[in-house]
C-alpha cells in the first residue's frame, strides 16, 4: 500500500460551532482595534459633537439635520476594515490562526461576518449618545431663521447609521471577495464614501433618493399660502422663503417613516452582500440563494414602501440632504 502525504481540499462546509465562534472571535478582537476603525469611530464623534455646539445658521434650512445625519468617517472606515479584514487570508498573516482547523474560504467568510458586530455595536451606540446630545441641546434646528423649528431623534432616525453599518461591511466583505484586491477596495470605500455623501445633490432624484445607501435628510415641502398668519408662522418651521419666482410660505415636513423604510432597504442590502460574499467564497459547490433570495425580497420591500410613505410633495430636486 502507497503511502501518500498530499492533503485533500477542504470541503465546503461549515466548521463545527465552536470552532467557528472561536474564528468569529479572533476576527472581533481584530476589528475592534483596528486603527482606520477607530479613525472613524473618533472622527464621527467629533463631528457629530462639534456640530452640536456650532450649529449651522442663514444657509440651507436644513443644514444642521444634514451634517447630524452624515456618517461618512464612521460608513468609509467600515467599508475599509471590511475589505482589509477579508483579503488577510495569507500564508504570513493567519497560517497560525487557520493551520489546526483548516476551515475553508466559507468558514472564515461566515467568521467574518459574524465579526461585523462590532462596528455595527459602535455605531448603535454612537447614535445613541448622539440622540442623548441632541435632547440635551434641545433639539437640531430645521428651518430659515425667520421659522426655525427643533427637531429630535426618532428611534428610525437612530436605528439608521446602525443600517448603513452593518451594509458597508457587509459590501466590503463582498468587494474583497469579488475583487481580490485590498488597494481596490480601499479606493472603492473613499471615492464611494464621497460620491454618497458629500456629493448628495447627485442623488436628489427619483429613484437615486431610495435606493442610496445613505439616509439623507428628507422633507416634503407644505405650501403654507402666500399670507399665513403669525401663529402658523410661529408654528411652522420655513423651508422657504417667498420669492420673485414663488410668492409662497414653505414649511418643513419631516418624513421619518421613510428613513424607517430606507433601513429596511438596507437590511436587504446587508443580506445581499453577505450572500454575494458567502457564493464567492463557496465556488459551486454551494451558493447561498436563500440569503440572496431574502435580501433581494427585503430590498424591494422597502424601495417600494419609501415610495409609498414619500409626501406627494417632496422636493425632488431640491436639497434632499
Amino acid at each position: 500500500m502507497a503511502l501518500t502525504t498530499r492533503a485533500d481540499a477542504p470541503a465546503d462546509r461549515l466548521v463545527g460551532r465552536s470552532t467557528l465562534t472561536a474564528l468569529a472571535r479572533i476576527e472581533a478582537r481584530r476589528l475592534v482595534r483596528h486603527p482606520v476603525l477607530l479613525a472613524g469611530v473618533a472622527a464621527t464623534l467629533v463631528q457629530e459633537t462639534t456640530l452640536l455646539w456650532d450649529t449651522p445658521t442663514n444657509r440651507w434650512a436644513n443644514d444642521a439635520y444634514s451634517e447630524m445625519a452624515t456618517w461618512s468617517f464612521l460608513i468609509a472606515a467600515t467599508f475599509i476594515v471590511a475589505t482589509l479584514a477579508a483579503t488577510r487570508d495569507r500564508e504570513d498573516t493567519t497560517a497560525e490562526t487557520f493551520r489546526a482547523v483548516a476551515p475553508s474560504q466559507r468558514d472564515r467568510t461566515v467568521a467574518l461576518l459574524l465579526a461585523g458586530l462590532v462596528p455595527v455595536a459602535l455605531a448603535a451606540a454612537l447614535s445613541l449618545s448622539v440622540a442623548v446630545l441632541v435632547v440635551r441641546a434641545g433639539g437640531i434646528p430645521v428651518g430659515e431663521a425667520r421659522g426655525t423649528g427643533l427637531f429630535r431623534l426618532s428611534a428610525a432616525e437612530i436605528a439608521s447609521p446602525v443600517a448603513q453599518t452593518a451594509a458597508a461591511f457587509a459590501a466590503g466583505v463582498a468587494t474583497a471577495r469579488v475583487t481580490r484586491s485590498r488597494a481596490v477596495g480601499v479606493v472603492v470605500g473613499v471615492v464611494g464614501s464621497f460620491f454618497l455623501v458629500d456629493g448628495f445633490w447627485l442623488w436628489s432624484w427619483f429613484p437615486a433618493a431610495f435606493l442610496t445607501p445613505v439616509s439623507l435628510a428628507p422633507r416634503a415641502a407644505h405650501a403654507l399660502g402666500s399670507f399665513p398668519s403669525r401663529e402658523v408662522l410661529q408654528q411652522s418651521p420655513l423651508l422657504d422663503l417667498p420669492d420673485s419666482y414663488d410668492p409662497q410660505f414653505y414649511a418643513v415636513q419631516m418624513e421619518v417613516a421613510r428613513v424607517g423604510w430606507h433601513g429596511v432597504f438596507l437590511v436587504g442590502m446587508t443580506l445581499l452582500f453577505a450572500g454575494l460574499a458567502l457564493a464567492r467564497s463557496s465556488g459551486t459547490r454551494w451558493h447561498p440563494w436563500r440569503l440572496v433570495v431574502a435580501g433581494g425580497v427585503v430590498a424591494a420591500w422597502g424601495f417600494a414602501m419609501q415610495i409609498w410613505a414619500t409626501h406627494q410633495s417632496f422636493a425632488w430636486f431640491q436639497v434632499v440632504g
